[in-house]
């Protein structure tokens, strides 16, 4: 029994809801103080056989709405179930990839600026052999939820397979995405995790030049990212090679100098050696 219910549970459900919701129908009507009044005022209708047709489908349609709610609201869910990753709440890859080609177009069709971060757990196999694969869970849980709280509203963060994740920055150049690469980073090993104690990423940033399409975008990202493997772990890797925190800060110089100028900051002359 229990098994037919588990396999038939919806079912079961809507016919209970239908059920409950004629009953309340027909209650009103008749234990209300409104049955006599309808009654009444159906019969002293000279079409009255109509009027109790009318009030017949009045009733059938509030309980056919009740239950195309409830099987929009289940499609509703089981769409949003489709596009999301079970362990982490994040986009699953497929989602993902969908969301960038999105992006992507729109890049193309207003000549907005876009990045891709593509981040790694480093050892992460080394985490799932000696913990066991449920704090391995934990570990992807953790960084999903710290990179989410630090991620902007117009980002988008989806897993894009075991160990990775892909990050979409809309609207943003690539020292933009350096320095939400980095804080990321930072955030990702500010604190220590259960059983396994700090853990650290490494990131791959890729932006949109000149690329035919988004998964060239990707392969650069990906590119990068083995790059950063190799350079150690736990750092940033794009175009201009490994981040370092000069180039933050000749972003955030820049980016100030526009704001306040509406001029792009003027570079100083190098010495020449002659007066």
């Amino acid at each position: 029994m229990q098994r037919w219910y588990l396999e038939h549970r919806s079912g079961v459900r809507d016919l209970g809801a239908l059920i409950v919701a004629c009953a309340a129908c027909f209650g009103v009507i008749l234990y209300g103080g409104w049955g006599g009044y309808v009654m009444v005022l159906v019969r002293s209708h000279p079409d009255w056989h109509l009027l109790e047709w009318i009030l017949t489908l009045a009733i059938s349609s509030i309980l056919i709405a009740l239950f195309a709610w409830r099987r929009w609201h289940e499609a509703s869910g089981l769409l949003s179930d489709a596009g999301t990753d079970a362990l982490t709440g994040l986009y699953n890859r497929r989602k993902t990839l969908k969301v960038l080609e999105h992006e992507f177009d729109r890049s193309l069709r207003y000549g907005k600026p876009l990045s891709v971060v593509m981040f790694d757990v480093d050892h992460f196999k080394s985490v799932n052999d000696t913990y066991g694969h449920p704090v391995g869970d934990v570990v992807l849980t953790t960084i999903a939820r710290r990179t989410r709280r630090k991620m902007r509203t117009s980002d988008h963060l989806g897993r894009w397979g075991g160990e990775e994740f892909l990050l979409i920055c809309p609207e943003t150049d690539l020292f933009g995405a350096l320095r939400i690469a980095e804080r990321m980073r930072r955030t990702i090993r500010r604190r220590p995790m259960q059983a396994v104690g700090l853990v650290s990423a490494s990131f791959g940033v890729g932006t949109f030049s000149d690329q035919l399409d988004c998964k060239a975008v990707i392969a650069e990202a990906d590119r990068y990212l083995y790059e950063a493997k190799e350079q150690g772990r736990d750092c940033v890797v794009s175009r201009l090679g490994r981040a370092s925190p000069q180039q933050f800060m000749t972003s955030y110089v820049s980016r100030l100098t526009v704001v306040s100028t509406g001029e792009p900051p003027v570079k100083p002359r190098t010495s020449s050696g002659k007066r």
